[in-house]
């Protein structure tokens, strides 16, 4: 096995991103609500009816799985896909900020601990795999999303609506794009 491989699947990392994520953002805003949203649910029209006069900032990100090869010493890597860039183009137009991030472990039990996460802006990315514990990885920290969220767009519910709407229209398939990042909305 010298191919870097997972062993998790993206919503298994899903799971502790959201976690770090909102343990984040709750200490600096007022309300931080992960969502992966469905057209009938969050943006139908009782959702619409509740919450349609209000204001917020989006973060998309996406879960990116740790891949290791059968030397552990030689780190853990990311893949970095195309389609994550056409999807970070659509949501620069939107005025929404775009990360991945990844879990430092080694295997399926170190998800319990808090581990580590390292996060990246996907705008300065390049496209292919990352040694994410290598020399020469550089992340961003907490300010930086912190600071990627204060420059964000703020956005109402039609505004949302019309973005996702946007990204699902011009992929691939009927269900939108392979890959899926989850949302945080934020005020």
């Amino acid at each position: 096995m010298d191919e870097a491989k997972s062993f998790l699947s993206e919503h298994t990392v899903e799971f502790s991103l959201v976690l770090a994520i909102k343990k984040l953002l709750i200490d600096q805003f007022e309300f931080a609500v992960p969502i992966y949203p469905w057209m009938g649910r969050e943006l139908g029209k009782l959702s619409k009816l509740i919450h349609g006069g209000e204001s917020f900032r989006v973060l998309a990100i996406f879960p990116r799985r740790p891949k290791l090869t059968a030397k552990f010493s030689d780190g853990i890597s990311i893949k970095v896909n195309y389609e994550l860039y056409e999807f970070e183009e659509k949501c620069r137009e939107f005025g929404i900020p775009v990360i991945i991030g990844c879990p430092l472990v080694y295997n399926l039990w170190e998800l319990g601990n808090t581990p580590q996460i390292v996060w990246f802006n996907l705008a300065g990315l390049n496209e292919g795999m990352i040694n994410v514990t290598g020399e020469g990885a550089i992340g961003i920290g907490g300010d930086g999303i912190l600071d990627l969220v204060q420059e964000a767009r703020v956005l109402c519910f039609s505004d949302f609506d019309k973005f996702l709407r946007y990204v699902k229209k011009d992929s691939y398939s009927f269900y939108g794009s392979t890959y899926k990042p989850f949302y945080f909305l934020i005020k």
